[in-house]
């Protein structure tokens, strides 16, 4: 077996049960923090299926750019935005902002009020209306 390759299995052998003891504390926080909801195991759930899948990245790198994409992906989701929209939006807005100017990075953040109403997704409120 080519040393590379054993020292990732290693690795991944000792970051197993660190993620495993992390979705065990997530699940109870989220029992103990909203026990009558299900709303922090809906907003947990998809790290949790995706963590296997962040253990068998080709490198440290690319497992940081897969959690930074998934994490912008369910940010958005959870904030309402329609994500491949805004995944479009923000990289056409970062392409042409000043990254000193902190009130136009703020502007591109999930939550901000200004982004644009297409990259929203129809609430049942605005559906009725």
């Amino acid at each position: 077996m080519p040393l590379k390759l054993y020292q990732k299995m290693q690795s991944l052998q000792k970051q197993t049960p660190i993620l495993d003891e992390l979705y065990q504390w997530l699940e109870t926080e989220s029992k103990r923090t909203l026990p009558k909801s299900k709303l922090g195991e809906r907003g947990i759930k998809p790290f949790v299926l995706a963590r296997k899948n962040f253990l068998f990245a080709k490198s440290p790198k690319g497992a940081t750019a897969g959690g930074i994409a998934f994490s912008i992906i369910e940010t958005a989701k959870a904030n309402d935005l329609k994500p491949f929209h805004y995944l479009n939006y923000i990289f056409e807005k970062l392409s042409n902002i000043d990254l000193e100017d902190y009130d136009a990075l703020d502007a591109c953040l999930p939550w901000s009020k200004p982004l644009p109403n297409e990259i929203r997704r129809k609430t049942d409120t605005e559906e009725e209306k």
